[in-house]
């Protein structure tokens, strides 16, 4: 591998890194709501739901875009 290839390569993890970060965060909200949504009321508990679900679906959304536009960077990190 020549050096621009290597480059490209620190970019794309440094890219990848920052998706994943991002849904590591998303989750660590989602498990705080699950949490909180154990010890309220009703009415409270579906906006919990409703938060729960719309972050469900942006780590869904992030999870495609990760698997989407970094494979040959998963693929060698499986290697």
């Amino acid at each position: 591998m020549n050096r621009e290839d290597l480059l490209k390569q620190l970019h794309q993890v440094k890219e990848l890194r920052e998706l994943l970060d991002e849904k590591e965060e998303l989750l660590r909200t989602m498990k705080s709501i699950a949490l909180e949504a154990m010890n309220v009321e009703d009415s409270r508990r579906i906006v919990l739901n409703q938060s729960f679900q719309d972050l469900q679906n942006q780590v869904t959304y992030l999870g495609s875009k990760i698997s989407v536009s970094f494979p040959e960077v998963l693929n060698n990190s499986i290697e």
